[in-house]
Formats: C-alpha cells, structure tokens, sequence
C-alpha cells in the first residue's frame, strides 16, 4: 500500500506532528500490518511541498545570483539595470507596429496601437480576443548571466475571456523556457494571489503585475506577451 501526507514533509523535523495524528498513522499501520501488507510511505510530493515550506523556508531550491550589482535607495539594496530592454512602453510605433518588437500574427487585425486608452505617455498596446485565436508580441533583449530580473508592467482588460494570458521568457541561445507564470496580482486580502487561469469575462482598471526571472547562463531573451485561445473582449 502507497500512502501520501503532505504531513509526511515535515515529520521529525519540529518533533511530530500532532497527537492526533500520531494516533491516527499508528492505527493506520497497525491495520496495514495486520493485513499482511507492505507500507510505503511517499515523501515530499514534488510540486507540493507547501507543508516543508512553511516549516523552513530556507528548504526552497535557489536560483544562483553571481555579481549582480546594486545600490542603496532609502535604506534598501535596489538592483542596477543590466539589461537593454527597448521601448516598453510602446511610445515608439508607426501605425500599429511598434518599434522592437515582433507579432505572430498581422498588426491591425488581432493587436493594435492604442493611443485612446493609456496609462501613460501616448500610446499602449492592445490584444483583441476573438476567433478562439492566439495573439503574441514578441521582443528581445540583452541580459547578463545569472542576475534576477523583474519583468514589470500595467494591464487593463475588459470582459477578456480566452484559455490563457501569460509572458513567456526563453533563453534564445538554449531555447529553454526562464519563465512562463501566468498573469497575477496580491488578493485584495493579501492572502496569496490571483491568478489569471482562463480568464471569463475578466475587467480589470489598470493593475501592476510583476513576473521575476533568473537569466541563467543566457546572454539575451525572448520576451512574448501572450493571448492564447481568446474568445472575445480585449487586454
């Protein structure tokens, strides 16, 4: 018999886990003994190890950070820009091209140039979901090896309903995925976050979303902000 307990991840670590259940686990094994049965107990879930976590943090695999500079602002280490991300604010554009950055499908039928709705500066750029189809922009840049970075950037959709929003980040001399987290914000509770799992009919004013990468031993990256399966609405 297989037995699973996310519990299982931290038993003997902070002494047992509970009287209760040591009670119950005894009864459980004494069952299985009885029955003539062999016990294996699966330890340490791979992908849900929330249970280990939180009984030591320091547990959590770390990605390698290697001379990355940084700075003192207000009391707080801050790190230096090493990266030559260019126009990501879409101010640079002709028609709905913006400079820098490349589609997978035409301008003007599934992504536009939006000079009306903007948070900032002149334009923003905008994905129209229809067709159950993917709309994707794609641009590249240089980053150095092992430093953390923190793709940062401001959305507002309207009733967008599509089977997945993401940015993926590739390494484009391994093309192997840094990161391909979905979309998410902090819970208005602060307890965990959302996350934008098939959006319906998802509105959202103007958010921030953060999506932090380790560049690894890549020199330069793919950035693609991404659409999958829209249906209707727009982001």
């Amino acid at each position: 018999m297989l037995f699973s307990d996310t519990k299982l991840n931290i038993y003997g670590l902070n002494g047992t886990v509970s009287t209760r259940w040591d009670k119950r686990i005894n009864e459980l094994v004494s069952g299985i003994k009885s029955r003539g049965l062999k016990l294996h107990f699966i330890s340490i879930s791979i992908g849900f190890a929330g249970s280990l976590l939180s009984s030591d943090v320091h547990l959590t695999t770390g990605y390698p950070i290697r001379n990355q500079e940084v700075k003192v602002v207000n009391n707080k280490l801050q790190a230096i820009t090493s990266s030559n991300f260019i126009n990501g604010g879409f101010e640079n554009f002709s028609d709905n091209v913006p400079a820098n950055w490349g589609f997978q499908d035409t301008p003007g039928d599934l992504t536009f140039i939006d000079n009306q709705i903007k948070r900032s500066g002149n334009a923003s750029f905008r994905a129209e979901a229809k067709g159950d189809q993917n709309s994707r922009i794609l641009t590249a840049f240089d980053v150095k090896p092992f430093h953390q970075y923190t793709l940062k950037c401001w959305i507002k959709t309207e009733n967008l309903t599509a089977a997945n929003v993401l940015a993926l980040i590739r390494d484009n001399n391994k093309d192997r995925n840094l990161t391909n987290l979905r979309l998410s914000t902090p819970k208005p509770d602060g307890d965990g976050r959302r996350y934008f799992n098939r959006p319906n009919s998802l509105s959202l004013d103007w958010t921030e979303v953060r999506i932090a990468f380790n560049s690894l031993n890549a020199t330069s990256v793919n950035l693609a902000l991404a659409v999958f399966g829209g249906q209707n609405g727009t982001i």
